[in-house]
């Protein structure tokens, strides 16, 4: 108790500061809204025109094919590979981006049919496909923060 008193204010703070940016999330979120059934088949469809493009031109730069690419309403990642079934599963959310961070996020699930982990080998391989991928990467953090 006596360290919470002696803290009070800091703790107040961190707090306030905490719920700024959970409602700042949300807001970012929230400018998609993906509640209904149509408004989810709407917003696959839009994603389908922009990313599958993508995905074909660097899968043919690239040597690889997915087996299957889906999307989701995922806010904790913007994309999601499986190895193993070689299926990409893309976040809703990636049409909240600029084209070149979801470009990014393409060119990142595609290397990892290649390289299963981010380890150097994988660093290397986003350098030769995506040499911009530290910039993207950086602007596609800010988002949704």
């Amino acid at each position: 108790m006596q360290f919470i008193e002696e803290h009070h204010d800091w703790i107040i703070e961190a707090r306030k500061k905490t719920l700024e940016k959970v409602q700042a999330r949300h807001d970012f979120f929230d400018q998609l809204p993906l509640s209904t059934c149509k408004q989810i088949e709407e917003a696959k469809g839009r994603l389908k025109t922009i990313i599958e493009p993508m995905v074909e031109y660097h899968s043919k730069e690239m040597g690889v094919k997915p087996t299957a690419i889906t999307y989701k309403k995922m806010i904790s990642r913007w994309g999601q590979c499986n190895v193993k079934t070689r299926t990409i599963c893309f976040s809703m959310y990636l049409l909240l981006l600029p084209e070149w961070c979801q470009e990014h996020v393409v060119v990142h699930e595609l290397c990892h049919l290649l390289e299963p982990s981010h380890n150097a080998r994988f660093h290397a391989l986003m350098d030769k496909y995506y040499p911009k991928w530290r910039e993207a990467r950086k602007e596609t953090k800010s988002y949704g923060k």
